[in-house]
């Protein structure tokens, strides 16, 4: 897989959600990615300015893409995300945006660590 496929994989995603009739200014995908988890929700800007929440459907489908992108991202640049934004404007020109989160990370860092510390006294105490 390249950045290439993985931003068109996006892209499409997108125009397969929007209604072919609609005069939509931009839309945007907004991931959210942990080991073992990710998370979609999209939308669009239709031309007066309103935001127009979409289903995200089957949005499995964009999970190697974003996996991929996820792990190269953080083998070739260092880069550490846990969130992302996808733009896309009708004219197919698109932006990406990637964040780390801090308040989200320690969130879900700490309920890893009330699930470890669960399952380590339940393991104890039935042992």
């Amino acid at each position: 897989m390249t950045e290439k496929e993985a931003f068109t994989e996006f892209g499409q995603y997108l125009l397969d959600l929007i209604p072919n009739d609609e005069d939509w200014k931009v839309a945007e995908l907004h991931f959210r990615i942990q080991k073992g988890y990710f998370g979609v929700n999209a939308n669009y800007t239709i031309a007066d300015g309103n935001k127009i929440s979409m289903h995200p459907g089957n949005y499995v489908i964009l999970r190697k893409s974003l996996e991929w992108l996820h792990r190269e991202s953080h083998i070739k640049w260092n880069s550490k995300w846990n969130k992302a934004v996808f733009w896309l404007k009708p004219d197919s020109q698109f932006e990406i945006d990637y964040i780390f989160d801090d308040q989200w990370q320690g969130e879900v860092d700490r309920l890893n660590m009330q699930s470890v510390d669960h399952v380590l006294r339940f393991n104890y105490q039935n042992y």
